[in-house]
């Protein structure tokens, strides 16, 4: 990540970036990169949900080659996939590192 973030792109591509950090500390990552690179388009591949209702805009892209967009409350609502997976983390514990 180190790398990627010291060129300062217009397009900053992470792939699963947090894997190794606590949801506090990923939360922290998500606010300085918002704050750090304003005017760039940042695309976080994830496939741990728990940050994603602090970022602009999600895709989901399915096996089967499905895709849905939007906000975070937009999926929760239209994306039956989306909102059971993310239902399914903060069950597991997701969101309370975070209390």
């Amino acid at each position: 990540m180190a790398r990627t973030l010291y060129n300062k792109n217009n397009i900053i591509i992470l792939d699963d970036p947090f894997s190794a950090v606590d949801m506090k500390t990923e939360e922290q990552i998500i606010q300085n990169l918002k704050e750090r690179f304003p005017e760039s388009i940042i695309l976080l591949i994830s496939h741990r949900l728990s940050i994603f209702n602090k970022v602009n805009q999600i895709v989901v892209i399915h096996g089967d080659k499905t895709v849905e967009y939007g906000t975070h409350e937009d999926l929760m609502r239209k994306s039956k996939l989306y909102a059971d997976i993310y239902n399914l983390q903060q069950g597991e514990g997701g969101d309370l590192d975070e209390k």
